[in-house]
């Protein structure tokens, strides 16, 4: 069984988001991943890390640091 971190609402929108400290082991990378890419909606997916490496999508999946995501808003 797989799930998400969290899953954040407004009305009709969704944002699925999953938080590891590291995903530069293939391993983890693919743990993390696996509960969002069985996801088969629309809707924005995230995988936050501690990670100081460049944003990447990764089958619709934007990887982002997670500290750099929080002061950007």
């Amino acid at each position: 069984e797989f799930e998400v971190d969290f899953v954040c609402t407004n009305g009709q929108e969704k944002i699925y988001i999953q938080v590891a400290a590291s995903v530069r082991d293939e391993e983890v990378l693919h743990r993390e991943l696996r509960p969002l890419l069985r996801i088969q909606d629309n809707f924005p997916k995230y995988l936050f890390t501690l990670d100081n490496d460049p944003k990447a999508s990764i089958d619709g999946v934007h990887k982002i640091n997670a500290l750099d995501w929080l002061l950007s808003g």
